[in-house]
């Protein structure tokens, strides 16, 4: 009867059988990607306060977790067993491991500079339409209609909240505990206080408007002033890879110990770590904050 029921399948076999042994796989890795989802979530815990600023879901951090996870075990994989390589394959798994952390906080970063651009232009969009005649929170909903992200965003989200019968002083308040930015907080602070207060809501939103322009404008002037420094970092730390490869083309028989010696791959671990060392350090010398 078996044998009958094979001969029916005839040519569609392979695919029936590949289609089982996926959906096998698929179910079979639905346990260890939630316990790996776990895992990362307890690795990045200290992270997940940054997801309220970046506004992202958990959903969508759990799925770029897994491909990290991915290329964690890949990269291992390949470095060990395919071409042997042991202490490349640890100094490539702390990298990996790492850039979780490095790129969340230079999409902070970014967002965090987005925003201090708009926040200039936001608050003297407010202060007209409060002389146009319009409350607070119908400035703020006709602000956020016609920004773009990041501040869109986090305008409409305060809206939403107003909407859901939050007070308004709350939604700011609970938007400034997100976005933690110092622009931002003047912001939130000035408005707080002319609602719980009484004040001339227009007037300090020019003055903070003058305020975050002038800060910006010194930010621009030393970004400008430090930008031949970061080039000349970027510049050294890729000059040894510059100088492997031409040792390669000179000597490819010496520089291959380089790679098939532990002493070899001590001596590029240890040229890594000294890169990623003197990286850090320089652009933490080389970094102002407001």
């Amino acid at each position: 009867m078996m044998d009958d029921f094979v001969n029916q399948l005839g040519p569609s076999l392979p695919i029936v059988s590949s289609a089982l042994i996926f959906l096998a796989v698929a179910i079979g890795l639905q346990p260890m990607g939630q316990v790996w989802d776990m895992l990362s979530r307890w690795y990045t815990r200290d992270l997940l306060k940054l997801l309220a600023i970046l506004e992202i879901d958990e959903d969508r951090f759990n799925f770029w977790m897994r491909i990290w996870g991915v290329l964690l075990v890949v990269s291992m994989l390949v470095l060990l067993l395919v071409f042997r390589l042991p202490l490349l394959a640890v100094a490539i798994a702390i990298i990996v491991i790492a850039l979780p952390r490095i790129g969340m906080g230079i999409l902070v970063n970014r967002r965090r500079t987005a925003l201090r651009e708009q926040m200039a232009g936001a608050c003297v969009a407010i202060a007209n339409c409060a002389r146009a005649g319009l409350s607070l929170d119908q400035a703020i909903q006709t602000v956020a209609n016609e920004s773009v992200d990041p501040l869109a965003g986090i305008l409409k989200r305060i809206c939403r909240d107003y909407k859901a019968n939050i007070p308004l002083s709350e939604a700011l308040n609970r938007a400034k505990e997100r976005v933690n930015l110092d622009t931002f907080s003047m912001f939130v602070v000035t408005m707080v206080t002319c609602l719980e207060q009484g004040g001339k809501v227009t007037e300090m939103l020019d003055r903070i408007s003058k305020s975050i322009g002038e800060i910006r404008r010194l930010e621009r002037r030393i970004e400008s002033e430090t930008a031949a420094g970061r080039r000349v970092i970027w510049i050294l730390a890729l000059f040894p890879l510059f100088f492997l490869t031409v040792m390669a083309l000179l000597h490819p028989q010496g520089t291959q110990l380089m790679f098939t010696t532990l002493v070899g791959q001590g001596l590029l671990v240890g040229s890594i770590v000294l890169i990623a060392g003197s990286i850090a350090w320089s652009r933490n010398i080389l970094s102002v904050d407001f």
